[in-house]
């Protein structure tokens, strides 16, 4: 039974807050469904847009590659790391010592989260995660079209997510394509099984060649022509973790896995920066610099850009060209020092002019790159995942609109609130109490006898089968056929109460009265046959406005925060709390749809087979809005949802015949004279049918 009655409570929520749920189990991840965007803070949050549910199938498919993006790249390698001790995406970030450093970070971490975490281990999601990669692509050619201008920082990035998810797309230009082919297409590939720390070094690594490639001032002296490792280079500087820029084994030193190449006879030494911690030599190289790097790539290579990060320093100063100059190997100059110059006519074409614009070294403008991260840093550059999440929050806006959806603004939603009742008074209470006096008697009496007969054993005789009525054998000869006997077991009341208790201003004077004392007559009687019950209140009070403004407010109805109090819950003794009762009272406004969703689900949560929702309200839900026909609507359908799963819901009309338009199933108490006729009616019927 309880098996049956979960997976029915299940279905009183939509497709995402059950994906939330599972995410929750599995991988302790909080999904906040109150907001319009697909996020993460990399926290274990993710924020779904809260018309995710009525969004188009199509719309659901980008969402859904978005979101197992967010939750299983980001958040479970976040959580993953930090149970291992590695470095986490969280801290590789705050590590980044400038914008450009970490977009191309988010590069390399969004490749290898992609492979490593979804493609390798969901291949269900891995589909959806694929068609959301290429739906951004899709976007991003789209804006192009139409006139969007992107950074040509920005069309690299882009490149290499393509190149790195294994798209080849003309829009992001032939230059930038042929730039990343050349020069950092390995780094690409490595990415695909990265660790966070070896992301991070790849994306210092991918900066310190575009910025070598794009050097543009080479020095004068023979065979020092733009050397990365001079003793004045003002690039080991820029790109220096240590801020040493000059000296032996310079700027490269600190390289990103800790790691620490061999120092060397000569000064210009720089290549100490590999990232997969090859020692450097120096003495052993030879002249123009072939020795092998890291990958086994041969400095000799014709677009070899390996060389700018393998730690193969050579033992003369003059052999140090190699690594200012890979990037220039592409057109097919061999790798001696002296034929690698920048000082040659061709210093500004090619790979070297491609980087200077990726870098923005022919503008006016400030390179975003030289700001580190104690100082003021720019933005990263939009990547996939922001092109989708705006488009997400655009298409859950329209959504909204165009469907009339009843949703709550996401700053007055992260105000609600659910507290229990404050102490009440125990005179006040007895005095209510004894004013329902008559009510309570009535209700209790007739629900016990009722209840105590049909929880007794019988014995049922006369049956067509059954165990053989030895006494009733006589009666063969006169031709009774039914000489059977069945046992039945008396049976419990498996069904759990839930009272909703309208607080709003207009269930003041008699209202509230009527609707105090019919709440504690109900409870009363309920205690006393040990029937589990739950007793909330509901209002929204003045002064929480929080509307939004951002341009997404036209799709919210709610434009005030709801706050429910409980003045007896399920786990609660109510000898321990019915003092509280005393305090139920009007107060403000009221979203009844809400309140009736709320306390559906904490009722769905009980164990009990049987469900029953009694709403004791005045009518109409009341509060201002953008669009008060929402407000009735929703309450239609918050009624009509929590009947399809199971919940018998009544309601309950203090003295309005209002609860007539929302509730199939409903009662009119106009005074205490009503009581007892009325409510005992109504419990009664609803009681006595779930006792089988």
């Amino acid at each position: 039974m309880r098996r049956a009655t979960a997976r029915k409570n299940h279905r009183l929520t939509g497709k995402y807050e059950k994906l939330a749920r599972v995410y929750s189990k599995n991988f302790g991840i909080r999904v906040n469904l109150n907001t319009m965007s697909c996020s993460t803070d990399m926290t274990g949050m993710i924020n779904l847009p809260m018309a995710a549910d009525h969004m188009s199938e199509a719309d659901q498919l980008v969402l859904d590659g978005h979101f197992y993006h967010e939750a299983l790249n980001h958040v479970v390698r976040q959580k993953e790391n930090e149970a291992t001790g590695a470095m986490t995406p969280k801290q590789a970030v705050v590590a980044c010592r400038s914008a450009k450093e970490k977009s191309l970070f988010n590069v390399f971490e969004d490749i290898s989260g992609d492979m490593l975490l979804i493609k390798d281990r969901y291949e269900g999601a891995w589909q959806a995660r694929r068609h959301s990669i290429e739906f951004s692509i899709k976007l991003h050619a789209d804006k192009i079209a139409k006139g969007e201008s992107y950074t040509p920082f920005r069309m690299l990035t882009l490149e290499m997510l393509c190149q790195g998810f294994g798209h080849d797309v003309d829009w992001t230009g032939a230059d930038i394509k042929e730039f990343v082919t050349n020069n950092l297409a390995d780094l690409i590939e490595r990415a695909r099984t990265a660790t966070t720390q070896e992301s991070l070094e790849l994306a210092r690594e991918a900066l310190r060649r575009i910025e070598e490639i794009a050097e543009d001032e080479p020095d004068e002296g023979e065979g020092d022509d733009g050397d990365a490792g001079g003793a004045d280079d003002s690039d080991s500087s820029e790109s220096d973790e240590s801020g040493e820029g000059e000296g032996a084994d310079d700027d490269d030193d600190t390289d990103t896995d800790g790691s620490k190449g061999a120092a060397g006879s000569d000064e210009g030494d720089d290549d100490d920066t590999d990232t997969d911690g090859a020692d450097g030599s120096d003495e052993g190289a030879d002249e123009d610099g072939d020795e092998d790097d890291a990958n086994g790539a041969d400095g000799d290579e014709t677009g070899d850009d390996d060389e700018t990060d393998t730690g193969s320093d050579s033992g003369s100063e003059s052999s140090s060209d190699d690594t200012e100059t890979d990037g220039d190997e592409t057109d097919g100059s061999e790798g001696d020092g002296g034929d690698e110059s920048d000082s040659g006519d061709d210093g500004d074409s090619g790979d070297k002019s491609t980087a200077k614009k990726i870098l923005n070294k022919d503008g006016d403008s400030d390179d975003s790159c030289d700001r580190e991260v104690g100082g003021e840093m720019d933005t990263p550059e939009p990547d996939f995942s922001e092109v989708i999440e705006r488009w997400i929050e655009e298409r859950a806006v329209e959504t909204a609109v165009a469907k009339g959806l009843y949703l709550a603004d996401p700053k007055v939603a992260a105000l609600d609130s659910c507290k229990d009742a404050p102490k009440g008074s125990a005179s006040e209470y007895k005095r209510y109490k004894d004013e329902a006096k008559r009510a309570i008697g009535g209700l209790r009496s007739r629900l016990r006898s009722v209840l105590w007969a049909r929880s007794q054993d019988r014995i049922l005789v006369d049956q067509k089968s059954g165990d053989l009525d030895t006494e009733a054998l006589h009666s063969v000869k006169a031709g009774n056929k039914n000489i059977f006997t069945n046992d039945v077991k008396g049976v419990k009341m498996d069904t759990a109460i839930e009272i909703l208790v309208d607080e709003s201003g207009s269930m003041g004077g008699s209202r509230e009265y009527t609707a105090r004392v019919s709440a504690i007559a109900i409870s009363e009687a309920l205690d006393s046959l040990d029937i589990p019950f739950e007793v909330i209140g509901f209002h929204s009070p003045h002064g929480h406005y929080a509307v939004t403004k951002d341009g997404t407010e036209r799709a919210y109805t709610r434009v005030m925060p709801n706050e429910y109090t409980v003045y007896k819950g399920f786990g609660k003794a109510y000898k321990v709390v019915k003092f509280a009762m005393s305090r139920i009272s009007a107060k403000q406004e009221n979203h009844d749809g809400d309140a009736v969703r709320f306390v559906a689900k904490r009722l769905a949560q009980q164990a009990q087979s049987r469900k029953i929702l009694l709403v004791l309200s005045d009518g109409s839900p009341c509060a201002p809005t953008r669009n008060r026909s929402l407000l009735y609507q929703d309450l239609h359908d918050a009624v009509a949802e929590a009947e399809a799963e199971g919940i018998e819901v009544v309601g309950i009309g203090i003295q309005t015949t209002a609860v007539e338009t929302y509730y199939k199933h409903n009662i009119v108490v106009n005074d205490l004279n009503d009581l007892p006729k009325q409510l005992m009616g109504i419990l009664h019927k609803r009681l006595i049918k779930g006792v089988a």
